[in-house]
């Protein structure tokens, strides 16, 4: 009896370690991919230049999720050297959390009488505007677009300690949109774009309280939602078993004060303008079947196109002709 009781205080004991050890694995992987995913990091320092010119090259060479990162680099260098004659209105914003938020405006050259047409870009993950609007949307300045193109929250020049991950940014992003609006008294059309991070921006903004002059949106690889996005990561990294993905989303809550399974699906099911979907078969960051429950729940006029061959944020370079068509072709039939 005594030996029976004894193993089963030994079981107890090492169930007991177990569960603490797992706990606190779980604790300390979740609190490294809370500072990886949502913390500003030291090489993303605050830029003060206002020279659109100076914006930073990003990507880092050999990337396993991003393997175009040198068409990638290659397409930011040739957008510096266009930058250099191009005319522009530096901006700033005050976010809903009080940080300063920096932006770019490039209005086009059009005809006397001419409609102005204004594209709202958003950036992806720890990039910038200005980086990622050189790899899917410059032909926009060949069209006859103006061009708004933002710095989100704790990204580049902008200020924060803490990323919005589409969430704030969708709330800071419709404060621009309404800046656009005025500026031209209501007499534009306006459009959103958003890449990675920056479609789930948009997206977040389809059922919201936008300016009649908001005619579309084009996501290009965008998620359902940073909870869901951080599933999917942590599913490659073999460590969805652990606690970590919870952990994130509670340090969230408490230290950035938003909610991480805010998505952009129940947004599309409420969507108030039309929306063009765009994806790589071969994305590895942000899943293919993201934007095809996000195309699958939208309410309003949609299209999805998915490009073969490609990885994430490669859609554009590596069919510049075809995105090109695509979207100006969306936009011009709305």
């Amino acid at each position: 009896m005594f030996l029976m009781a004894l193993g089963l205080k030994i079981t107890i004991f090492v169930i007991a370690i177990i569960a603490g050890l797992y706990l606190i694995i779980s604790l300390i992987a979740g609190i490294a991919y809370f500072r990886i995913m949502l913390a500003r990091s030291k090489q993303m320092v605050l830029n003060t230049s206002h020279d659109p010119v100076d914006f930073e090259i990003v990507g880092a060479e050999d990337s396993p999720l991003l393997p175009d990162v040198k068409l990638l680099k290659a397409e930011q260098a040739r957008f510096k050297e266009i930058l250099k004659n191009k005319k522009y209105q530096y901006l700033e914003q005050t976010s809903s959390r009080g940080l300063k938020l920096v932006g770019w405006y490039f209005p086009s050259e059009r005809k006397e009488n001419e409609k102005v047409k204004v594209v709202v870009f958003c950036h992806g993950w720890k990039s910038n505007g200005l980086a990622d609007f050189s790899c899917c949307a410059n032909f926009y300045f060949d069209y006859g677009y103006d061009v708004l193109i933002i710095d989100h929250q704790a990204h580049c020049h902008s200020e924060g300690k803490y990323l919005g991950f589409g969430v704030l940014d969708s709330i800071n992003t419709l404060k621009w949109v309404k800046m656009v609006d005025q500026m031209h008294q209501g007499n534009c059309f306006i459009y959103l774009h958003g890449i990675s991070m920056g479609a789930n921006t948009v997206m977040l903004m389809a059922n919201k309280d936008l300016p009649k002059s908001v005619k579309g949106i084009v996501s290009d690889c965008g998620f359902t939602s940073g909870y869901d996005e951080m599933t999917y990561l942590s599913s490659n990294m073999h460590t969805n078993f652990l606690l970590a993905r919870q952990i994130i989303w509670l340090l969230c809550k408490l230290i950035c004060h938003y909610d991480l399974r805010i998505s952009s699906i129940d947004a599309l099911k409420e969507a108030k303008v039309p929306v063009l979907f765009i994806h790589g078969d071969k994305d590895n960051f942000v899943p293919l079947e993201a934007s095809k429950k996000n195309y699958e729940v939208c309410s309003n006029k949609k299209m999805l196109h998915i490009f073969p061959g490609c990885y994430h944020a490669g859609c554009f370079i590596n069919n510049k002709e075809e995105y090109t068509k695509l979207v100006i072709d969306f936009l011009n039939n709305l």
